[in-house]
């Protein structure tokens, strides 16, 4: 179903663009430019066209590569994507890094823990995670850290290591032997995948918690204890790997959901992602960026799900794929 899914993504998509009441083609030329400019922009990217025959051109050329020109970039949407894509997957992988080990144990904590002080206070933390505005958050910690300690940076990326192989900052310093440019970089990581792993380490939380506490009164987990094992081997070996169904699900799609741009926490804390490409695009209607985007979060969503439901079969062995 992946391929229907994305084609049906790029046709809502194409169809809710072309409704919008706004002149794409006056704004890619500018408000002064004459009229005679906006009509050869019109004509080249076919806008004078019946909408089908718009959408026609539009996959012809996304089969190609051809993604488009970003009038606000003044570039190509596949070399902004190219450009862009790789910070806010760094950022993202960090933020996961840092929620899904600490929401899992926080979960399992709180649920073994069940209406005691570590449960109470593991769940008015993850309701303050999901309550907390994520823009809040993120000038909270830069009250703190920058303007009051003075012990990290406020905003950017960092420093660009000397070699670029993959795109991602820490990784390419690293291959570089750049252990200078890696420090720099990984200061400036820290505040921003902080700020957008708390939502998701909160939910995760939560998540573990109602799931482990499902599984511990079932009859399984009765038996292993009847049976004297230890509760470390009852909790992690046979409780946690069953909870985890729930928990997989929430990280696969909160992963693929950041991916998507997280454009509070790169703007507030000036992340060139995409994020902030895809906020600018919209601002200024450039709509090829807008489909760009788009497109590209909607196969990394199908694709996350895709992984997820093979990791389905892998925690629980009575899952079989393709029945």
């Amino acid at each position: 179903m992946l391929i229907p899914v994305v084609i049906g993504v790029t046709l809502i998509t194409f169809v809710i663009s072309n409704v919008i009441p706004a002149n794409p083609a006056r704004a890619w030329a500018g408000q002064k430019a004459p009229p005679e400019v906006v009509e050869e922009i019109a004509e080249r990217y076919h806008l004078n066209d019946p909408l089908y025959l718009q959408y026609y051109y539009y996959i012809t050329n996304l089969i190609k590569g051809d993604w488009g020109y970003s009038h606000s970039e003044h570039r190509p949407v596949i070399d902004c994507l190219r450009d862009y894509f790789p910070a806010t997957f760094e950022l993202t992988l960090w933020a996961m890094i840092i929620a899904i080990p600490i929401g899992i144990y926080l979960g399992v904590v709180s649920a073994v823990k069940r209406n005691k002080l570590p449960d109470h206070l593991s769940r008015v933390f993850a309701l303050s995670g999901v309550s907390m505005p994520i823009f809040w958050l993120g000038l909270l910690l830069i009250l703190l850290f920058y303007s009051y300690l003075g012990i990290l940076p406020a905003s950017g990326r960092g420093i660009a290591p000397s070699h670029t192989y993959t795109g991602l900052y820490l990784l390419d310093s690293l291959l570089s032997l750049d252990f200078k440019t890696f420090l720099d970089d990984l200061r400036h990581l820290i505040l921003p995948s902080i700020t957008l792993s708390y939502a998701t380490l909160a939910v995760i939380t939560r998540m573990t918690r109602s799931s482990m506490l499902e599984v511990l009164r079932l009859d399984y987990i009765k038996t292993a204890r009847a049976k004297g094992l230890p509760d470390k081997i009852v909790i992690y070996r046979h409780a946690l790997r069953n909870a985890m169904l729930p928990t997989l699900t929430v990280s696969g799609l909160s992963f693929a959901g950041l991916l998507g741009g997280a454009v509070l926490t790169e703007t507030i804390f000036s992340w060139p992602g995409m994020g902030r490409y895809a906020y600018h695009a919209i601002s200024t209607l450039d709509f090829p960026a807008i489909m760009g985007v788009t497109f590209l979060m909607a196969v990394i969503f199908v694709i996350a799900n895709l992984i997820v439901d093979i990791l389905y079969a892998y925690l629980d062995p009575r899952i079989k794929l393709g029945e």
